[in-house]
């Protein structure tokens, strides 16, 4: 089970000048949803699947990357990795497509129908064990969008960043 959350987010908390561009004025973004995921490692491969259940998009996702360690110490790690996630329609056309009803030509925001997406994406990963079951990670990645998504009004850049930090328990 997950949540995943993709497309506009006015309220983010490092949202971007981009959040207030004139496209969006008027413009009701699409709620998260509710995933299954799926997942397996394959020693430095990864797959996977991501199905909402939520019915917010009925939309599918699939990741097929590999990771490689950079630097192993006694309690830090350094991992570099590379995947590629395909995107159903349907999980283009909610988080990225514009429908009739949320058409504005005065905004610049016309309607539009992503198809299915391929993003590429690179990550670097620096985690840290602070005991036998605590750890701390940052994770920065950084994804190129398929061209499917790029043409939509919403996008503004081609790419997108994220920046990512977490503790972790270990039962």
């Amino acid at each position: 089970m997950g949540y995943r959350r993709d497309g506009y987010n006015p309220s983010g908390l490092l949202a971007s000048d981009n959040s207030n561009a004139q496209v969006f004025k008027g413009y009701d973004s699409p709620d998260g949803e509710f995933v299954l995921t799926l997942e397996q490692s394959f020693g430095f491969a990864l797959m996977r699947l991501q199905q909402d259940i939520s019915g917010q998009s009925r939309g599918t996702s699939v990741a097929l990357g590999t990771g490689f360690p950079l630097w192993r110490g006694e309690d830090w790690r350094v991992n570099i990795g590379a995947k590629i996630n395909w995107l159903s329609h349907n999980y283009t056309l909610t988080f990225y497509g514009i429908t009739q009803e949320q058409e504005d030509p005065e905004v610049g925001r016309f309607a539009y129908t992503p198809g299915h997406a391929f993003n590429a994406e690179v990550a670097l990963n620096v985690e840290y064990k602070m005991t036998t079951r605590w750890r701390a990670s940052a994770n920065v990645s950084r994804k190129r969008l398929d061209s499917s998504l790029r043409n939509s009004p919403l996008v503004g850049k081609g790419y997108t960043r994220q920046l990512s930090i977490a503790v972790r328990y270990r039962f």
